[in-house]
């Protein structure tokens, strides 16, 4: 077995193992160091690796917290802590709201 093959059994299984750009990096250096059928596979795994970490990146960005997308939902939950006592900090600790976004919610609180 020589280095090139070992290199693309460990690109494998750095890639089975989720570590994309571990592989990808190994890829890329498995194509500078063969032959043309083993430059085309590689520059093959390199683009699909890549297409991989993409939709990785979109996933992560989708599934993050988006403040601006959540603001009726947050104020209607912070208006609920200030009616069952919480402090300011309290509910700025839970939500990950600014103090001044709180303090404006205080607005929304109707006398009982």
């Amino acid at each position: 077995m020589n280095t090139t093959q070992k290199r693309r059994l460990q690109a494998d299984s750095l890639q089975e193992k989720g570590l994309l750009r571990r592989a990808f990096a190994l890829w890329a250096e498995i194509e500078k160091l063969g032959d043309e059928e083993v430059q085309a596979q590689a520059r093959h795994k390199q683009s699909e690796i890549a297409a991989l970490l993409k939709q990785r990146r979109l996933e992560q960005e989708s599934a993050k917290y988006n403040c601006r997308h959540n603001i009726a939902a947050d104020r209607q939950a912070i208006v609920e802590y200030l009616r069952n006592g919480m402090t300011p900090r309290e509910i700025a600790a839970l939500t990950q709201r600014s103090s001044a976004f709180i303090y404006s919610c205080r607005k929304w609180l109707s006398p009982r």
